[in-house]
């Protein structure tokens, strides 16, 4: 026989573990070198299977490379809206992509705001 406390431990720690791995994003995070995401392709993949639960703010502390597009994709469930918004400050830091087309896509994603990110196209054949 199983001892319910047990049973009740395991039961307790998987439905934490569940809902870590489906917590939508909220408050501040930041992107570069040290920061919560080395990238925006990392903050894209978190946005687009997790969604927004409120305003998103997204600090760039440092310089990064991409080597394709970031693309962000609105998500099915905890969508940005006009108070669930995303506001990446670039803080005059430079995202460099070697993409042959565009550095940032947006795939049915609305109210995002990116200030102060210079992104520099490095592919010869990138569209300006």
């Amino acid at each position: 026989m199983v001892n319910p406390i047990t049973r009740w431990t395991s039961l307790v720690a998987f439905m934490v573990s569940a809902q870590a791995g489906y917590s939508q994003l909220s408050g501040t995070v930041t992107v570069g070198s040290g920061g919560t995401y080395s990238s925006l392709s990392g903050l894209a993949t978190a946005v687009a299977s997790s969604g927004v639960s409120s305003k998103l703010t997204v600090n760039v502390i440092s310089n990064f490379s991409e080597t394709g597009a970031v693309t962000f994709a609105q998500p099915s469930s905890n969508q940005t809206s006009a108070t669930n918004n995303i506001v990446i400050n670039g803080n005059g830091y430079k995202m460099t992509s070697s993409n042959a087309g565009a550095g940032i896509a947006f795939n049915g994603m609305d109210y995002v705001t990116i200030d102060g990110l210079t992104i520099e196209m490095s592919s010869a054949s990138s569209a300006k």
